[in-house]
């Protein structure tokens, strides 16, 4: 009796030649090899294929996150969009602007998994790069083992896991729709795990999801200290190849002050740092702010490049910045500001009440103050 493979390309399921360990897919032709699992180290408990949760589509409710920063009197639903009417500007026309909302979550917590592949065997490729929030946190997994099929999970947890080894992790790849999440933030829980072996590139696997990126790693609970130290020595004896505005955030009860970070926050463990090639900027401990990001004015107007946020941005690097108090507040306001933002990010009323009480307010302080 012939094997059955599936092919990992297409989804498709094959009948594999007796005594033969490959062939092509007979759909797409892709090489198929047929995976020989030693079933004594463990029998997959996953019994039928998990779901990725799937995008809504919605249509933008309110416009006033998108209008200019002015006064709107009110607002008029037409046909494909709204009429805003303004005592400036007139009568202004905002199409629908469709949106695809959540989606992309795989969650199987407290299931008894032993290894990843009891799930990653389930989905095609083309399936797995869809997946951005993968939970696997209380499991029996002993081993982080990612392999590139993953390259588009920003959050993954693997919390409360016996995990003792990592083997490998993606090269994250932000999907164009977690720019919300200050861009780039990738975000690896590993919490009550006790990391004691690697592989000998794990250290340049992790290196390069700091790259360019915001890794925050959650290790509360855990024992890691080696293992950060030695990341963090690596990224600093190679800090001139990274990339500007790289940043490493690690979340721990253990004591890493011995290590070079910008800023510490023993009571709560947290320990941070900003790897910047820029050498034309002079670096401070902990106070290099300029030029990042404005995380509530970003989510309650809807792009990084909105010209209101552009104008705070300018706003906080030529006044905010300059005042004996300002270092510190945006320090606080960047600790902070991330997690409001997080919340608000895909509720219109929420953003509204953002715009009216902080963004709205703000802008119109600094252009008085400008003045």
């Amino acid at each position: 009796m012939s094997d059955v493979v599936k092919c990992k390309s297409c989804g498709s399921v094959n009948n594999l030649p007796e005594g033969k360990t490959s062939m092509y897919c007979a759909y797409c032709g892709n090489a198929i090899e047929k995976k020989e699992t030693n079933k004594k180290e463990y029998e997959s408990v996953i019994k039928t294929k998990p779901e990725i949760s799937q995008p809504k589509i919605i249509f933008e409710e309110d416009p006033y996150v998108r209008a200019p920063a002015h006064t709107v009197f009110y607002k008029k639903r037409v046909e494909g969009g709204w009429e805003l009417h303004d005592k400036y500007t007139g009568v202004s026309f905002y199409p629908d602007v469709e949106e695809r909302e959540g989606g992309g979550e795989l969650k199987l917590t407290n299931k008894g998994i032993r290894s990843i592949n009891e799930v990653t065997d389930w989905f095609t490729d083309n399936e797995l790069e869809t997946i951005k929030v993968f939970d696997l946190s209380r499991n029996k997994i002993s081993t982080l083992n990612l392999q590139g099929t993953y390259h588009c999970v920003f959050e993954l947890d693997l919390s409360n896991n016996p995990i003792t080894k990592i083997e490998s992790i993606p090269v994250f790849e932000v999907p164009y729709d977690a720019r919300w999440r200050s861009d780039k933030q990738i975000t690896i829980k590993l919490v009550s795990t006790k990391i004691t072996e690697w592989d000998k590139n794990v250290i340049e696997m992790f290196y390069n999801a700091i790259n360019g990126k915001q890794l925050w790693i959650d290790i509360t609970g855990g024992e890691c200290k080696k293992f950060i130290t030695e990341l963090v020595n690596y990224c600093i004896l190679n800090k001139d190849n990274l990339l500007q505005d790289s940043f490493l955030r690690i979340a721990t009860n253990e004591d890493l002050t011995i290590l070079e970070w910008e800023y510490i926050d023993t009571k709560v463990g947290v320990y941070y740092t900003t790897f910047n090639t820029d050498s034309n900027k002079k670096k401070t401990k902990a106070n290099s702010n300029s030029g990042g990001k404005c995380y509530i004015a970003t989510a309650t107007m809807g792009s990084y490049d909105h010209p209101v946020v552009m104008e705070l941005r300018q706003f906080r690097d030529e006044w905010i910045l300059n005042k004996s108090w300002g270092k510190k507040f945006v320090k606080w306001y960047y600790r902070y500001g991330a997690i409001v933002a997080d919340f608000i990010k895909n509720k219109s009323i929420l953003k509204l009440i953002s715009y009216l009480l902080i963004v709205k307010p703000l802008l119109y302080l600094s252009r008085i103050i400008k003045k």
